[in-house]
């Protein structure tokens, strides 16, 4: 990349923030009035997947996707390895299947963010607070039987460096097996590097970030038990890991190539 988009970034990267703060305050407030006026789910959808799609649009990101033909048709639980916000955007951006994510409870408190999350039906995770996590996702299991579907950090919370983390925890593996519906993986690459942990300014020194989605083949939980949960658990970290592994160097092909 030539000196004068690295410095291009930079400007981009503060300006672009700006106004991501703004519009999200704003959508926040449109789609939480919106969604309780006239509540809908299509509704909802078209206000994550917007919101997500402008928000890689205002930093540059591109978008590769592989493997939607393993996106089941009922509702499921997705586990994906978090190492980046921009793993949320990238998800509802790029793959077409309703869901809503697990989120830590203290976003609730934001104005408009909070309010838009409790009207689309995210999940407010109490972390540290094992009980109550899984008490909520034995309630939610009727959405599950409905058609919904949701994604749940892995790790349960963002690693500081790429790649997928070595210990995954229980709670998604438990809501899985409790529904008694699929299971599916998502590896995000790339993520990291666009915004990792600790960091305010996306994309800073990079003019194009590229984020590589993969959705792997689902794990089918029907007939599994909870006793089965800690041996299923490890098997998705390892299939995770290998599969990030071999994604890592075509990610980095698409780098060079641009």
């Amino acid at each position: 990349m030539s000196f004068l988009l690295k410095l291009l970034s930079y400007l981009r990267s503060v300006m672009a923030s700006l106004f991501a703060v703004a519009f999200t305050g704003f959508y926040g407030f449109l789609c939480a009035f919106l969604v309780r006026l006239f509540p809908s789910r299509a509704l909802g959808d078209f206000f994550i997947r917007s919101w997500a799609k402008v928000m890689l649009a205002f930093f540059g990101v591109r978008l590769r996707v592989y493997g939607l033909e393993n996106l089941p048709q009922e509702g499921c639980v997705f586990v994906f390895n978090h190492t980046s916000e921009f793993d949320i955007l990238a998800f509802h951006a790029a793959i077409p299947k309703s869901a809503r994510f697990g989120a830590k409870i203290e976003l609730f408190k934001v104005p408009a963010l909070g309010a838009s999350m409790r009207a689309l039906g995210v999940l407010p995770i109490s972390r540290g607070e094992k009980e109550k996590v899984f008490q909520l996702y034995k309630e939610s299991v009727p959405r599950l039987h409905q058609g919904e579907s949701f994604v749940l950090a892995a790790e349960g919370t963002r690693q500081r460096t790429h790649g997928v983390g070595a210990r995954f925890k229980a709670g998604p593996f438990v809501f899985a097996i409790q529904a008694q519906v699929p299971l599916v993986p998502v590896v995000f690459v790339g993520a990291h590097e666009v915004l990792p942990k600790g960091k305010w300014l996306p994309a800073w020194g990079v003019w194009r970030p590229l984020i590589d989605v993969y959705i792997l083949k689902p794990f089918d939980t029907k007939g599994l038990s909870l006793e089965e949960r800690e041996a299923f658990q490890k098997n998705t970290q390892k299939v995770m890991t290998a599969a990030y592994t071999e994604a890592r160097k075509e990610w980095l092909k698409g780098q060079k190539s641009f």
